[in-house]
């Protein structure tokens, strides 16, 4: 990146769930290694990471700043690197002491939300596996709330007595929209509506598209109405990419609120843009 605009990119299936701490300085160099002469100018090359990277089973951990806190003025750590071509920093994620909650990337994210809506003061959510809410003011993370959606979804289609009545990976738009109608009315319920799902599919041959689907929406609706409940504000933002993020944008339409969601890899890129300014300026605050 040059002033928060990107040069190259490239990817690799290679992180956490497969690295041993040592392997990640030798992987990072094979990615990066055409990038070394071509961009450092003779200096050090800067590497900035955020992410599962700084967690207790990632390359070193870089702990938690404290809510409330600026998402863009978070710890950083220094990883030890054997090749004096780089220098990494890795970004800390931020925690919240009640209730307990941690969060790690999505502080990127929101930093890079905040670069272009900076007076920005309401609630955002952020699809995954794990989502994230976060009530936003005064360019800082408030409070926010951890959601293991996505993570409950899996283990019921795979696991569940719903396991041999769900096709995991179909869509069924009227059974979803149904599923989120359901889960927002009742989220209390939400225990009994899940066996609900397998007496449908009995009692009314339900087939199994519809019902993950129905599952989906009902654990979502759940969700965005819970969340909601806890944090109320007129202002929601959606920060999600893909299919799981269209999904959210079409359960808040369901329930009266239209979003269009921001995409999180431009966001992301602007968060780590602002983590280099602030580290610049730190840099030349130490010499002066």
């Amino acid at each position: 990146m040059s002033e928060g605009n990107i040069l190259a990119m490239k990817s690799s299936p290679q992180g956490m769930s497969g690295l041993a701490q040592a392997e990640y300085e030798p992987v990072l160099m094979e990615l990066i290694s055409e990038w070394l002469d071509k961009y450092s100018m003779g200096a050090k090359l800067q590497v900035i990471a955020c992410g599962m990277v700084g967690s207790q089973q990632g390359w070193r951990e870089a702990g938690y700043t404290p809510i409330p806190s600026s998402p863009s003025d978070v710890d950083v750590t220094k990883p030890h690197v054997e090749d004096a071509r780089i220098d990494v920093s890795i970004l800390a994620g931020l925690s919240q002491s009640e209730p307990s909650d941690v969060m790690r990337g999505e502080e990127t994210q929101i930093a890079g939300f905040f670069a272009k809506n900076a007076e920005f003061a309401g609630l955002i959510c952020m699809p995954g596996t794990h989502s994230k809410w976060a009530f936003l003011a005064n360019g800082e993370v408030v409070k926010f709330k951890t959601v293991m959606t996505g993570e409950m979804y899996s283990i019921i289609c795979d696991h569940s007595v719903l396991r041999q009545l769900v096709n995991k990976n179909a869509s069924d738009t009227q059974a979803f929209q149904k599923g989120v109608l359901e889960g927002a009315q009742d989220p209390e319920l939400l225990l009994s509506n899940l066996f609900s799902i397998r007496a449908r599919s009995v009692l009314e041959s339900v087939n199994s598209n519809a019902s993950a689907a129905h599952l989906s929406g009902l654990l979502i609706g759940t969700e965005i109405a819970t969340m909601r409940k806890l944090m109320p504000s007129d202002t929601i933002k959606l920060l999600g990419s893909g299919v799981l993020a269209e999904l959210y944008a079409e359960a808040f339409a369901v329930l009266g609120q239209s979003i269009t969601p921001m995409d999180v890899t431009e966001l992301t890129v602007l968060g780590l843009h602002k983590a280099w300014q602030n580290l610049t300026k730190e840099k030349y605050l130490n010499v002066s």
